[in-house]
């Protein structure tokens, strides 16, 4: 028998948990999964995010998440508005379109849909 990894699950460093459910639950469209005293548990359709409580803000201000979506267009119409959105949706050279939102904290989220050019 052989191991499989099945997921992965990002966890962001949070400065003030209250501020940061605020956020990811009304900003962003989370829901609170569960709450402890030092983690925070969301999901947001089959995405699970972990937020650890972090006392020092050089580490949110360096810490990113690559989220992959589909349909990406229909998701930034639900966020641009915010004011958050460090980079707008655009096509990147490299074949995928992104859109990158700053948190509460200063954690990069960074949201992309492959969008590669058939050879056919």
């Amino acid at each position: 028998m052989e191991y499989k990894i099945t997921r992965a699950v990002p966890q962001l460093p949070s400065i003030d948990f209250e501020r940061s459910k605020k956020f990811y639950i009304t900003e962003l469209g989370f829901r609170l999964h569960a709450e402890y005293d030092d983690l925070l548990i969301l999901f947001l359709d089959t995405m699970e995010l972990h937020l650890w409580q972090c006392f020092d803000q050089n580490i949110p201000d360096t810490s990113s998440c690559y989220i992959r979506v589909n349909h990406i267009e229909i998701l930034y119409e639900k966020y641009k508005h915010l004011n958050s959105i460090c980079v707008p949706l655009k096509m990147q050279p490299w074949g995928v379109k992104e859109f990158y939102i700053k948190d509460d904290s200063g954690n990069l989220l960074k949201f992309g849909e492959e969008k590669l050019l058939s050879l056919e």
